[in-house]
């Protein structure tokens, strides 16, 4: 993997832009506007994942992304803001730390960034990540905690990937409507 540029955006644009964060099916909702949010550096195994599976493809490429990242900016703890960055082809995309939740049933969920989350726990390092904390209410996130041992590695997206929360969104025409929109900060999709 080439990167050609490199750019770390300012934390407190970062922090803005997380703030922004819409829910997937209604942009008028922002779930995070007055939520406390912290950056620090921990270690992984203290955030319940969210799903069962990570993508050998998704380790590979974010393995090689971070890596390169981090040796541009001389430590894995400098990508604790919000990271632009140009490929060889000429494509800006961006990388954020993992954002954890602090869910409506006192657990720390990594709502975003779980193959990070998964390879720094495999390297035993500390990682930098976004804590967020009093989400706006009643928007909660819908995953239950699975815990680390629950976490296997596949080759294609499972049939089964989380546990849901019953009762919340579970008509197939609402199903999205509680889905953090990550887009801005790099996500390739909704999160619940």
């Amino acid at each position: 993997m080439y990167i050609k540029k490199i750019k770390r955006i300012r934390r407190d644009s970062f922090i803005k832009k997380l703030r922004n964060v819409t829910l997937y099916n209604n942009p008028d909702i922002l779930p995070y506007k007055d939520a406390e949010i912290e950056i620090v550096i921990s270690d992984p195994s203290c955030f319940e994942p969210s799903t069962f599976y990570v993508l050998r493809d998704g380790l590979k490429f974010v393995s090689l992304l971070t890596d390169h990242i981090a040796s541009k900016l001389g430590d894995y703890a400098k990508i604790n803001t919000l990271v632009e960055y140009e490929d060889e082809f000429g494509d800006v995309n961006f990388i954020a730390p993992p954002i954890i939740e602090y869910s409506d049933f006192g657990k720390w969920m990594i709502l975003d960034g779980l193959h990070r989350c998964f390879i720094a726990r495999h390297r035993k390092l500390s990682i930098p990540v976004a804590l967020v904390s009093n989400a706006t209410i009643p928007y909660p996130n819908l995953a239950l905690p699975s815990g680390w041992k629950s976490v296997y590695i596949a080759d294609k997206t499972p049939d089964v990937k989380r546990i849901l929360r019953s009762g919340l969104n579970d008509l197939p025409q609402t199903r999205y409507n509680l889905h953090r929109n990550l887009s801005v900060l790099g996500s390739r999709g909704s999160r619940k």
